[in-house]
Order: structure tokens, then sequence, then C-alpha cells
């Protein structure tokens, strides 16, 4: 993941989402601020061969 050297960033431990020899996940979420704003950012990606239902109750539980 690339950020603007300008803007201020954060990576965000809090919603990592654990991987396994079920369902294999690679993910980076970070903070991104810029001016008053800030943004909570994710970048998720399933290995192919995976099943997506698995993928998806892992997402959901980032969440919930």
């Amino acid at each position: 993941m690339h950020v603007k050297s300008t803007l201020i960033h954060n990576i965000i431990d809090g919603y990592k989402i654990c991987s396994n020899h079920e369902c294999k996940v690679e993910n980076l979420w970070m903070q991104v601020t810029k001016g008053r704003s800030k943004y909570t950012i994710g970048g998720l990606y399933r290995h192919p061969g995976h099943k997506i239902v698995d993928f998806m109750q892992k997402i959901d539980g980032v969440f919930i």
C-alpha cells in the first residue's frame, strides 16, 4: 500500500485479520489523516482456492 508522503498515516493492528490454513488472508489497515479528516483504509487479499464464505466470515468478525 502506498500513501503520499505529505499525508499523516499509521498502521492499525486492531483490525488485523488472522490467517490460517483454512482461509489464507493478507491484509493491511491504515489510518490516513488529511487536514481535519481521518480515514480508515483496509487492503485485503484472499488467496485463490480458499472459500469465499470463510473469507467473508473473517471480514465480518473484524467489525462485530
